[in-house]
């Protein structure tokens, strides 16, 4: 900010009040961001699933297997 002894025109207040001004713009968007779990729930969900889909789905095959087996291997006994 401007030392309040320096002259500043009209024309460098409405430059700084439009900087901050955007910062301001910037500062509400992060603090949006941070404030949505539910979108960055899902924004992480998203990655995870891009990341490691076809482990996710191998893994939840040889789970749906192992449980079958073992409902089949009880009903014999």
């Amino acid at each position: 900010m401007a030392d309040p002894q320096d002259k500043q025109t009209p024309e460098q207040i409405e430059a700084e009040i439009e900087r901050t001004r955007e910062r301001l713009g910037e500062t509400i968007e992060a603090l949006g961001a941070k404030a949505d779990v539910k979108g960055r729930a899902a924004h992480r969900a998203r990655s995870v699933r891009e990341q490691h889909g076809t482990a996710l789905v191998a893994g939840a095959a040889g789970a749906v297997v192992l449980a079958v087996g073992l409902v089949l291997w009880r009903r014999r006994r």
